[in-house]
């Protein structure tokens, strides 16, 4: 079943490569037909299981894989010199990296000392001796250039490829695009639901 935030990512990024806006519902319903016409009969599977799509993506079982931009850097230090992510040309939905406060926390101080914190230099470019940590967890813990701050601070062991795992601080600012979370929370059930019925799950 299509239900998740990548599903639901795909969806986002297909009404914008296909110049539809995802607020209007015949869009969204132009869109998932596209997928399912066009997409589908090219796919071997539809999966939201990050290890199965890197075990489809490793196996050289499929050519290519839609995920997040983690996974790329993942198999890239699991040894696969071949994986790299890309940013689609109509634009990049951002929907991972979020943090959040809630309301009325009983500490909101500390919560933003906090969230402060996580996205210091020091905490996004971990030393991986003082941390001990290994290169994979760097990977995880690091979301990139989320600040000019962070420029020059790319360690030399990723340095050369860097940008093949994670967006320049120009793509960031021309190409990624904000989700309208609020309509997404509201209406992607139903996106779903259309989409699950077209494949007949």
């Amino acid at each position: 079943m299509l239900s998740d935030i990548t599903a639901g990512g795909m969806l986002l990024g297909m009404c914008n490569s296909l110049g539809l806006d995802y607020h209007n519902p015949d869009h969204v319903t132009q869109a998932i037909d596209f997928i399912v016409d066009k997409v589908t009969p090219n796919a071997i599977k539809y999966t939201a299981d990050n290890a199965e799509a890197q075990s489809l993506f490793k196996s050289e079982a499929v050519d290519v894989v839609t995920f997040w931009n983690s996974m790329a850097r993942l198999q890239y230090l699991d040894g696969m010199d071949s994986a790299s992510f890309l940013v689609a040309s109509s634009g990049q939905f951002a929907v991972n990296g979020f943090m959040w406060i809630p309301v009325n926390p009983s500490h909101p101080v500390l919560a933003q000392i906090f969230i402060d914190w996580r996205l210091s230099d020091d905490a996004q470019f971990p030393d991986l001796d003082a941390w001990g940590i290994t290169e994979g967890a760097w990977a995880e813990l690091q979301e990139g250039f989320m600040g000019p701050s962070y420029e020059g601070l790319v360690p030399d062991w990723i340095a050369d490829v860097y940008f093949n795992f994670y967006p320049t601080t120009e793509q960031l600012a021309e190409s990624y695009k904000s989700v309208d979370w609020d309509y997404y929370t509201a209406n992607s059930a139903d996106w779903f639901d259309y989409w699950n019925q077209k494949l007949g799950l």
